[in-house]
């Protein structure tokens, strides 16, 4: 089954137009082709970035462990 269609005019800059043509001879699609790809893209659904909690320790080394607690960074650094 044929969707309906409807026929739509543009004014497009030539440069524009021309990156079109390139991006559509390496695609190996039609400039029409081309285009309706390009607005499925932009109307699909916006997801979200899934967010990620960090994993801790943040830095992996193969040193010493060393365990810092907030007395013993003051004790070592001088705060004014």
């Amino acid at each position: 089954m044929k969707l309906k269609t409807i026929r739509l005019t543009l004014d497009v800059p030539i440069l524009m137009h021309r990156c079109l043509k390139k991006r559509a001879a390496l695609l190996g699609l039609s400039i029409e082709q081309t285009i309706l790809a390009i607005l499925r893209k932009l109307m699909a659904p916006q997801t979200q970035p899934t967010k990620r909690r960090a994993q801790f320790p943040l830095i992996v080394t193969k040193g010493p462990k060393v365990n810092l607690a907030n007395e013993l960074i003051y004790r070592l650094i001088e705060f004014p």
